[in-house]
């Protein structure tokens, strides 16, 4: 395997494919300090497709763990008027964000819930406008998480480092779609047959979808009004799809805040915010978490329920075929962008503008009419697939439309 030529192809597709970008926009890179060598190769990439410049942002997370070890709990929510506006002036320029990832799957498992949860929400109402004009559309942006050391023993414990290393690299690529010349070909076909799923959807006009299986799983929902279904991209107000996730297998829509009942049961762990929560199950009336249990991580969901007033309705829909890509790998990456393009998922609090119809001329509050969760600091993905999870739709007459049938497309 010829890593450097890999490389070099996934950035390709990040700024081709991901953020689309155009000669003279500018990049904003959101990296890890591990991901420093990458990051220098997407920015590359990007002055070579006529970026106007290259703004990079540094994250990091051993030294966020050494701050909620030793910081008080005002001084980790403490914000400054200067915070978040550098990301927020570039966002009005309408730049593209690229976020870039090195996982440690336990590198806050020592740390508080209470802790890591009061800081998250500082972190997020400091960037709250930037990230609404992401999910909006005004910007395009993407986000991807690129192997480490300790996410690979993570993934395979029975390897030593190094085997561990190669072998995540080597699914990481396959996963991604990346090979040595062909990758953005590749995208392009992968992003056109989601979309072709997410067509057929939109066109039927559904109302409702009703979720089951043995596990327990056992909920309705209503859809957003004028919602569009969305497969592998997103659109921006300019009119341009963009790829926001790497990997993607979804094909997503909007939920009805106020319209899901039932229950949803995990089928994957949830690693959020370097904690994980596994074995959980939420209880939804009239749309909202009324209850919810965990054998691993109660405390944690509990903090990702009670962010906000609008956390506990869901954001998010979407729909992964249990034999896809990543499932068939049968390997758990307790990485949720992974994880989530394995299975069917749901996502707690803040839901996407941009699969409202028409709602670049939309005001906040003709979205919210919609039934879009509009307004949570939140969007936390999970995962409910399974190999024999059913779903059928509901169109406007109440004719039934099986959509899923045994974990797989039935059309």
């Amino acid at each position: 395997m010829n890593i450097n030529r890999k490389l070099k192809e996934l950035a390709k597709v990040i700024v081709k494919k991901g953020v689309v970008l155009a000669e003279g926009e500018i990049l904003v890179i959101q990296a890890s300090v591990e991901a420093a060598y990458f990051s220098r190769i997407v920015a590359e990439t990007a002055f070579e497709e006529g970026a106007s410049e290259v703004y990079t942002e540094w994250f990091d997370d051993e030294m966020d763990k050494l701050r909620y070890k030793n910081e008080s709990i005002e001084s980790l929510t403490k914000t400054y008027p200067w915070s978040g506006r550098t990301l927020l002036e570039y966002a009005k320029k309408g730049c593209c964000f690229v976020k870039i990832n090195t996982p440690d799957p336990d590198v806050f498992s020592e740390i508080s819930a209470s802790i890591i949860s009061e800081n998250f929400k500082a972190k997020r109402k400091i960037d709250e406008e930037t990230n609404s004009m992401k999910m909006n559309g005004t910007c395009k942006w993407t986000s991807l998480a690129i192997p480490s050391k300790k996410w690979a023993e993570k993934v395979s414990p029975e390897l030593d480092e190094n085997e561990a290393f190669e072998k995540l690299w080597d699914m990481f690529f396959d996963i991604c779609r990346i090979d040595e010349t062909n990758s953005v070909e590749n995208w392009d076909i992968h992003t056109q047959n989601l979309t072709g799923k997410a067509n057929y959807l939109t066109a039927k006009k559904l109302i409702k979808l009703y979720f089951k299986n043995d596990i327990g799983t056992d909920l309705v929902v209503e859809l957003a009004k004028n919602h569009l279904w969305v497969g592998g991209t997103l659109p921006s107000k300019s009119g341009i799809s963009f790829v926001p996730n790497i990997p993607t297998e979804e094909v997503a829509t909007a939920p009805y805040k106020t319209g899901a009942d039932g229950v949803l049961v995990s089928t994957k762990p949830l690693c959020h915010n370097g904690q994980l929560i596994d074995k959980f199950k939420l209880v939804f009336k009239n749309g909202k978490v009324v209850d919810f249990e965990a054998e691993v991580g109660y405390e944690h969901l509990k903090h990702i329920i009670e962010t906000d007033e609008n956390s506990c309705y869901l954001g998010e829909v979407a729909l992964v075929p249990f034999d896809s890509p990543i499932s068939n790998k049968n390997i758990l990456f307790y990485n949720t962008l992974f994880d989530e393009n394995a299975s069917c998922h749901f996502a707690l609090g803040r839901g996407y503008p941009v699969v409202i119809k028409n709602n670049s001329i939309m005001t906040d509050e003709e979205i919210a009419e919609t039934g879009l969760n509009i307004s949570s600091l939140i969007h936390v993905d999970f995962m409910v697939g399974s190999k024999d999870l059913d779903v059928i739709g509901y169109d406007e007459n109440n004719n039934a439309i099986q959509i899923f049938k045994n974990g797989n497309w039935a059309f």
